[in-house]
């Protein structure tokens, strides 16, 4: 009995994934590059990025077989954050629904879900947390993309940006 409670413990606090796929927080561009083929988004590249919020972007795009996009945002030369862009093709309700039921059947259930406007766009939020990893599946400006983050170093990004802006 105090084994199977454990258990469902240990299943209700599963960790989120330390990253996306093969990168992982904290690696540099070199390490990513080794096993990941990316480009640096940059309009002379053919590339921008999707976090038009995001200051002095340091972004990497792959595009893969199955028409997604995944950035990868480095601060202080470090990966901190990933972009999932799924097929526009397919961005539609269902497929947002889709992916919320694929996600928590991988991570359990969100931790909150929330409307909000950006640059006057209704988006949707659901939202995976653990300790260091946020897992935010989004639905807006017609697209489904999953941002993955790590709290910590988004956390020290963001006091950086505000001392900066306190000068």
């Amino acid at each position: 009995m105090i084994n199977a409670l454990f258990l469902v413990a240990a299943l209700q606090a599963a960790a989120l994934p330390q990253g996306y796929e093969t990168a992982k927080w904290g690696m540099t561009l070199s390490e990513i590059r080794k096993t990941t083929a990316v480009v640096e988004a940059k309009p002379e590249n053919g590339y921008s990025y999707g976090d038009h919020t995001e200051v002095d972007p340091d972004v990497y795009v792959q595009t893969t077989p199955d028409n997604k996009r995944i950035e990868y945002y480095f601060f202080e030369k470090r990966l901190y954050k990933v972009y999932v862009i799924y097929d526009p093709g397919k961005s539609d309700m269902n497929f947002y629904q889709s992916m919320h039921k694929k996600i928590s059947n991988q991570f359990g259930p969100h931790v909150k879900a929330f409307d909000e406007r950006v640059f006057g766009m209704p988006i949707k939020h659901i939202l995976w947390e653990d300790d260091e990893t946020s897992v935010d599946l989004r639905y807006g400006a017609g697209f489904v993309y999953e941002v993955r983050v790590d709290k910590a170093t988004a956390a020290r990004k963001a006091r950086q940006v505000d001392l900066r802006n306190a000068i």
